[in-house]
């Protein structure tokens, strides 16, 4: 299995996301995981996440872009 980290951030100050494009058996997906780091500081996968086919990219950019407009207006979240 092919594995190339497109994006990381600290989650909290035990945990952090990676999101990961990976290629298994022919086909490519994008997974968004929760690390953890053990006790050699070394991350470790969580169950935490999702591994979506590459194709369902466009579907999390149309979610993040109707998400956008709501962060901005507290009230619209509740």
């Amino acid at each position: 299995m092919d594995e190339k980290i497109i994006y990381q951030f600290r989650k909290n100050h035990t945990e952090e996301v990676i999101c990961t494009l990976k290629t298994w058996n022919g086909k490519t997906f994008f997974d968004i995981r929760v690390f953890y780091r053990d006790e050699s500081n070394e991350l470790k996968p969580t169950p935490k996440g999702v591994c979506l086919p590459i194709e369902k990219v466009t579907e999390i950019k149309t979610i993040t872009r109707q998400l956008e407009p709501l962060l901005n207006d507290q009230n619209a979240l509740l």
